[in-house]
């Protein structure tokens, strides 16, 4: 019996001392915890004077032991406590003209490696004392020698920097103060060079939030002569018909040979009546335009004329209506013509109708001659003149619709019949 309980209980301490080997075993194969760390000052959102050394600490730990803690200011490591063997971690940083916002993070280390890295947080570096310092100023665009056309805007732009912070930039032309812009990194100035021909100085002044001000190089701007583009019609107000025949009316002295029309319904695009019109430099050119059948009627078409050189424009100086009621327009004869008798020529005119119309030779207000009674409204009908009309400069054709004599249109101006 004796050696029975001997045998088990040696058996009992075989086990014992298998199973705690075993532990131990698996102790020396597991990772040690990864440190963890968190700032203890600054603060997230903090704002730190930038005329004095400034003490960052952290708080690390680890299940065994932590080694180092690495201190991050925008992503650059400035710094490194592995002097320290408890809590707090320390790096002292010198702020001195890194005034703004920065980020900060933290990483620390054990004696395996490990590392674990805090959150970031975010700091302003704020100014403290009395700011003497000016800040520094500069035209970004244009450049120096720069040449505009009369006419058009120039926009100059201008950047600054300043130990503190640049709050706003005045334009200067020929030491006026023209603008000034308070939106950070996007200090500008439209110009108007319209009657502005000749030699101009543009400079910029910077300023920070104690009036400190610094000055730009000046540059040098030439504005040739002034050119423009004019729309005279439609210019408001106007009513013209789907399918009708109307005349765009301008001005213009720029240097471009060709224009382009564009249509707007407002200010949005519809669609290029041409890009391919000769510009006249005349007091008055003109443009002629059917206006398209499908055209959706409004009251807020704008008619843009550009130079395609200068790049030039102008658009209507209010909206006019497209509208779709039912009309006649005389195209031909409207105005000028000399037409012989004996001769045959075409009576041209645009309409909308469904129904025939009639048409009539009138001299002065008075009715000469029917052409004809009842013709398709296709839009032409040849006439031979008769050799009995009188020799005159005073004819005008009437339309009319039939057989409701609701629609009329007569010849715009008086037209010449000439013996043959």
């Amino acid at each position: 019996m004796f050696k029975k309980l001997m045998a088990f209980l040696f058996v009992m301490i075989a086990f014992t001392g298998i199973f705690i080997s075993c532990s131990d075993d698996d102790s020396s194969t597991n990772p040690s915890t990864i440190p963890t760390v968190s700032f203890t000052a600054p603060l997230d959102g903090e704002e730190i004077p930038s005329g004095e050394n400034y003490t960052i600490t952290a708080s690390a730990s680890d299940n065994v032991a932590v080694t180092k803690v690495e201190f991050y200011i925008d992503s650059v490591l400035v710094g490194t406590d592995s002097t320290s063997t408890e809590n707090p971690y320390e790096y002292v940083w010198s702020p001195t003209g890194l005034e703004g916002p920065h980020k900060m993070f933290l990483t620390a280390y054990d004696a395996d490696g490990n590392s674990g890295s805090s959150a970031e947080i975010s700091v302003l570096v704020v100014f403290s004392g009395i700011d003497v310092t000016a800040p520094t100023a500069w035209i970004t665009a244009p450049e120096d020698s720069t040449s505009v056309i009369g006419g058009l805007s120039l926009l100059i732009t201008a950047d600054g920097t300043d130990n503190v912070g640049v709050t706003k930039i005045e334009f200067y032309v020929d030491s006026i103060l023209e603008w000034t812009d308070t939106t950070p990194l996007n200090y500008e100035y439209l110009w108007d060079t319209v009657d502005k021909e000749g030699e101009h100085w543009i400079y910029v002044k910077a300023y920070d939030n104690a009036l400190n001000a610094g000055s730009s190089d000046p540059i040098l701007v030439t504005v040739t002569r002034t050119q423009q583009i004019t729309v005279n019609a439609p210019n408001g107000s106007e009513s013209w018909n789907r399918g009708s025949v109307q005349e765009i009316r301008w001005t213009s002295n720029t240097e471009d040979s060709l224009l382009q029309i564009d249509l707007y319904k407002g200010f949005t695009f519809v669609n290029t009546i041409s890009n391919m019109v000769p510009n006249d430099t005349i007091s008055d050119a003109s443009y002629t335009w059917t206006i398209p059948e499908d055209l959706p009627t409004a009251t807020d078409y704008l008619i843009k004329i550009t130079g395609l050189q200068t790049t030039i424009s102008d658009y209507s100086n209010s909206g006019f209506d497209i509208v779709s009621t039912p009309f006649i327009q005389i195209t031909t004869p409207n105005g000028g013509e000399i037409w012989n008798m004996d001769s045959e020529y075409e009576i041209q005119w645009q309409d909308n109708l469904a129904e025939d119309v009639k048409i009539e030779l009138f001299r002065a207000s008075t009715l000469e001659l029917t052409v004809s009674d009842s013709t398709a409204s296709d839009g032409s009908f040849m006439w031979t003149l008769p050799n009995t009309l009188p020799v005159g400069s005073n004819y005008k054709i009437r339309i009319t619709s039939i057989p409701v004599n609701t629609v009329v249109d007569n010849s715009d101006a008086s037209f010449t019949i000439s013996a043959p």
